[in-house]
Parts: structure tokens; C-alpha cells; sequence
């Protein structure tokens, strides 16, 4: 569908497939040439994401073109999605543009019941019975997994004295950019509580206000700031 989007945009444009291919070589993409460009119109190669971003601007179109066709009619009655074959009028409404503030309306949802069926979808769940932006949703629902005792198994960071005894900064998470807050104690070994938090951590250790210690070095740390506090 993508490659067939494609061919319709370059015949209009009066290209040929070589012109084309030479057209992304030139943006940095290692086409060869025609022959990348006749297997991506026959549906015979991946299209990377950055690929199709470059088309798009290359083409002058939105993005979306290139899945809902550029004026053109489009080559086909039923859309293949997983292992579910659903109408072009499903596909129209669940690649539309639209908000991702607000759940779907009444006219999105049905057509991605019809593609995910009665799966469970635990975010989809939450974010209904919460209401409100989603950003605020997710991070609230973030900060109680974490008070559910859930630790990755590592890495673990102390401060570095370029830290000065503390550090505090937020983290990024979640598709909305939700901020949660994450602090160092001196000498208090930390473990990172999900992915998100490992990847910011390990921002502050390029940085130099944090450092890795293995799971020896935080087990002597923990027991000296247990003596202390007996003592």
C-alpha cells in the first residue's frame, strides 16, 4: 500500500524510479537507485520510518499520504493489519489524524476493537477510568508502580562528590513526556526503578554526578549506613 502510494506520487511528479532513488541517495539514504525504488512499489521492501519521512518532504506531502494515498485511487479493498483483514474505511479512521489528549470518539473506537479484538489493554483501561490528560494519568500510575516495591535488577548509582551530596532531576516518561522526580542521597546506593530511569541515570554518569558500583559495593554501603544508624 506504502509502495504503491509512492509509485502513484512519482508517476505524478513525472520521475522515473532511477530519479527517485538518486533523489534519496542524495538526502543520505543508501538506495540503490532504481532498483530500491521498483522494490519498495512492489511492497517487496521495508520502508524505514525516517525513509518515509524523507519521502514525505521530498514529495511535499503530510506523512499520512503516504498510508491514505495522495489524491489518488487507492489499490485495494482490504487492508491486512496482523491477522485481522479489515475494510479501507477501518483503515481510514485508525490512521486519521487526531488528538492524543481525548480517547478515541464513538466513530474511532469500533474500528480499533475490530483490529485488537478482546485483548486486554491494561493502558487503554486506566486512562479511561482516569480521565484527564493522558501525560498526568500515566505518571500518576507510574509513581504507584513504584511504590509496589518493583526494582530492575540494576544498574545501581551513588553521588559523585561533583554531586555534592544530593542530586535531584526529572526523568522523562512515558509517550506523553510525563516528569517524575528522581534523588540521590549521599552514600545511599540507588537502584533505577524502570528503564526510563536507568536511561537518565545514565545521562547523569556521563555528566560525572553519579557513578556505577556493583551489587557488592552497594551491599558494604547499605550495611556501613545500617551500623551507623545502630551505633
Amino acid at each position: 500500500m506504502i509502495g504503491a502510494n509512492i509509485r502513484a506520487l512519482r508517476v505524478a511528479a513525472g520521475l522515473t524510479q532511477a530519479e527517485l532513488g538518486q533523489a534519496m541517495v542524495e538526502m543520505g539514504f543508501p538506495w540503490q537507485s532504481r532498483q530500491t525504488v521498483a522494490e519498495v512499489e512492489a511492497g517487496r521492501r521495508h520502508v524505514a520510518p525516517e525513509e518515509l519521512v524523507a519521502l514525505a518532504a521530498y514529495f511535499d506531502v503530510p506523512i499520512n499520504k503516504l498510508f491514505m494515498g495522495a489524491g489518488f485511487q487507492l489499490p485495494y479493498n482490504k487492508v491486512r493489519v496482523g491477522k485481522r483483514s479489515v475494510g479501507a474505511g477501518t483503515w481510514a479512521k485508525l490512521t486519521a489524524p487526531r488528538s492524543d489528549r481525548e480517547p478515541p470518539n464513538e466513530h474511532i473506537q469500533p474500528a480499533i476493537d475490530e483490529v485488537v479484538g478482546d485483548l486486554d489493554r491494561p493502558w487503554s483501561r486506566l486512562w479511561r477510568e482516569r480521565g484527564g490528560h493522558p501525560q498526568e494519568a500515566f505518571a500518576e500510575a507510574w509513581r504507584e508502580r513504584q511504590g509496589q516495591g518493583r526494582r530492575l535488577p540494576g544498574p545501581i548509582y551513588v553521588t559523585t562528590e561533583k554531586a555534592e551530596g544530593r542530586v535531584a532531576f526529572n526523568a522523562v516518561v512515558g509517550p506523553w513526556l510525563a516528569t517524575v522526580e528522581i534523588v540521590l542521597e549521599d552514600g545511599i546506593p540507588y537502584v533505577a526503578r524502570d528503564e526510563a530511569e536507568a536511561e537518565a541515570l545514565a545521562d547523569r554518569e556521563r555528566q560525572g554526578f553519579v557513578r556505577r558500583i556493583t551489587r557488592q559495593e552497594a551491599y558494604r554501603m547499605r550495611r556501613r549506613k545500617r551500623d551507623g544508624m545502630d551505633s
